[in-house]
């Protein structure tokens, strides 16, 4: 891992401040708030994970921050969930040789 970080120091510690972000979403207990603290990690991710090249990680980090939005947006949309629920099966299909 410490080789890893040597390599690639800035995106291998945007790596890290997202787990930062995870580890303080933890200590909340406000759903909304928490949603958006995880919102944010997940964008960390997406970045981090373009950047280090890893695009099937970044695909599943933006589902993922899609799925949070929407269930801050619309709480209890079945048409919402739906959609998600489409949208990832759709997804793995297409990703499923780079996982």
């Amino acid at each position: 891992m410490l080789e890893l970080l040597q390599q690639n120091p800035i995106w291998q510690s945007l790596g890290i401040i997202a787990m930062l972000i995870i580890c303080f979403w933890m200590s909340k207990k406000d759903d909304r708030q928490s949603k958006i603290i995880i919102m944010s990690s997940m964008v960390v991710w997406i970045i981090h994970f373009i950047y280090m090249g890893i695009y099937s990680w970044a695909v599943w980090s933006v589902i993922a921050l899609l799925r949070i939005f929407l269930s801050v947006k619309f709480e209890w949309s079945k048409w919402a969930f739906t959609f998600i629920i489409l949208l990832t099966l759709i997804l793995w299909a297409i990703t499923y040789d780079n996982i």
